[in-house]
């Protein structure tokens, strides 16, 4: 299971997730290997620019 801020979701092979930035969120209820491939896009510009 995987919960981003209060929605809580099955994860399963194949699960595409998106969390958006600063949004609290984790993995929970972890019964078999897990590996996650990660990406961070598109590059946040710094307030004031």
């Amino acid at each position: 299971m995987h919960q981003v801020a209060e929605e809580v979701q099955p994860v399963q092979p194949g699960s595409i997730i998106f969390v958006p930035a600063r949004v609290p969120h984790h993995f929970f209820n972890i019964v078999e290997d897990l590996t996650t491939l990660v990406f961070f896009a598109p590059a946040e510009q710094p307030t004031g620019h």
